[in-house]
């Protein structure tokens, strides 16, 4: 399967190898950068909008969804990065069929919870140190089609703090991206869940800034296979099998 759509969202660099299938879990690059060069952020503050600029906590702080890069604007991946990519694809489709998560009900034998109206969230696969498991990925996305059923559309592979920075084994393709909210979070416990009336959380510790988050879209999404916002044109969901 060939990529295609890609967003023109940039991602951060550590350029990582696959490792063995039978594992199918990312190692990091210790040679690769460890601060973020450029950060895309918009939400709904009039001064945080969509575009590209230096990376700064301040930047990083404004409530709403950023992308971070070691990549300027316009870069282009190269094609190790690119078959990198669509590995990462298709281990991820190969797993949801092994799994049979594209029968909804299966993943809730996992131990998958839903959140909202579209994510399901393993609090397990969330806290046991592993990055980028096409077998452990820590949130299924599904959509409602025509006919009142629920069709596996994508997963969200969530690091487990948010101090971390993703493998962008895609370059520039692969964007990873954290939500930065006014109040703090228990993120670990499943996105956007507030913590108890002391603080505390089940997992981890409240913070008003969500760990990194990659979308690998498994249906054909407007803004690319890794595209970083919601949403899947109803007509897509209407004609999964």
């Amino acid at each position: 399967m060939k990529i295609v759509n890609f967003p023109l969202i940039f991602a951060l660099a550590f350029a990582l190898p696959l490792i063995s299938p039978a594992s199918a879990v990312l190692a990091a690059d210790e040679s690769a950068p460890t601060e973020p060069r450029f950060i895309n952020g918009w939400g709904d503050e009039e001064v945080n909008k969509h575009d590209w600029q230096p990376y700064s906590e301040e930047a990083a702080a404004k409530r709403g969804v950023n992308e971070i890069s070691f990549y300027p604007p316009g870069a282009e991946p190269t094609a190790e990065q690119i078959q990198a990519a669509n590995e990462l694809i298709e281990k991820t489709k190969a797993a949801a069929k092994r799994h049979n998560w594209y029968k909804f009900g299966e993943c809730l034998k996992e131990g998958y919870e839903p959140y909202d109206i579209s994510h399901y969230f393993n609090v397990e696969y969330a806290n046991d140190g592993r990055r980028l498991d096409p077998d452990r990925p820590e949130t299924l996305m599904y959509y409602w089609n025509d006919k009142g059923e629920l069709k596996l559309v994508g997963v969200m592979y969530l690091l487990e703090t948010n101090t971390e920075l993703g493998p962008q084994l895609g370059g520039p393709l692969t964007t990873w991206h954290f939500h930065s909210k006014v109040s703090s979070y228990c993120w670990w416990d499943g996105p956007f869940k507030h913590p108890n009336a002391d603080g505390t959380c089940q997992n981890g510790v409240a913070t008003r800034q969500s760990p990194k988050m990659l979308h690998v879209w498994l249906v054909d999404h407007p803004d690319g296979q890794f595209g970083t916002a919601m949403g899947v044109p109803q007509k897509v969901v209407d004609a999964l099998p």
